[in-house]
């Protein structure tokens, strides 16, 4: 209906002669043609930022789900290192005596605690395949990829350290208890309460290399603990806040 009103008012200008008229009405029937085309543009525009927007909630939401299930873990994991730890002082502490006590047995149990830690990458991997630049906030992202393209390598690095460490000092107490296999792994399922049993408490006072062992376990956990997870979780509860304060203004 439109197009027939405007073409109507064309036909009458022409028969009437009036080339004034006809020009400016030209003029702004270009103008409203322009006009028309740069609202839908913009209407086009203002859809496809919408959708962006969406696509940044939904990427940030699984990111932010991620971390949490990490710091999570990551506190689950530190406590397992603070047992370890004290497990190889107690034990230290019971070498040094004339005559060791049996609980030396529970300690070194505890002692050999070994818990692999491995960060849930899924949700970066995703962030990579889709294009970072989905995330507008560039602070925010670049805290996103630093974390896990350097800081989540330096925390899987010391565990794993940790891990070679604890199968040297699994592999030589077996040589030294009767009730310990290569094939043992102690976790959070099998440490409890479990006491190791020695073949010769005097042959287990002066093995150097035990002492060595647990040393070098010790150093490395304590570095573990107060440098990787310490620092890690610091990383990751300030990534959480930030995570959730982006959300909330997109989701405004």
């Amino acid at each position: 209906p439109m197009i027939k009103f405007f073409r109507k008012i064309r036909q009458n200008l022409l028969m009437e002669n009036n080339t004034g008229k006809y020009f400016k009405y030209a003029v702004g029937e270009i103008v409203l043609v322009v006009i028309g085309i740069l609202i839908a543009l913009q209407i086009n525009n203002w859809n496809e930022n919408r959708k962006l927007k969406t696509e940044e909630i939904k990427t940030l939401k699984v990111i932010r789900d991620g971390i949490a299930k990490d710091t999570t873990n990551l506190n689950w994991h530190r406590d397992y290192l603070a047992l370890a730890e004290n497990g190889i002082r107690k034990v230290k502490m019971e070498l040094a005596q004339e005559q060791p006590n049996d609980s030396i047995g529970l300690y070194l149990n505890l002692s050999l605690i070994q818990i692999e830690y491995k960060l849930n990458r899924a949700p970066y991997e995703s962030l990579k395949s889709n294009g970072p630049n989905i995330i507008t906030n560039d602070s925010l992202k670049n805290a996103i990829i630093d974390f896990y393209e350097f800081r989540s390598q330096f925390i899987e690095t010391n565990s794993e350290r940790n891990y070679l460490i604890n199968e040297a000092l699994l592999a030589h107490s077996i040589d030294l208890f009767e009730n310990i296999s290569r094939y043992d792994r102690i976790t959070e399922s099998s440490w409890y309460g479990r006491v190791l049993v020695p073949y010769d408490m005097q042959a287990l006072k002066n093995d150097k290399k035990l002492l060595t062992l647990l040393n070098s376990k010790l150093a490395n956990l304590q570095y573990e603990y107060n440098f990787s997870y310490t620092q890690g979780l610091k990383t990751l509860t300030k990534m959480l806040e930030v995570l959730n304060k982006e959300i909330n203004i997109l989701e405004q």
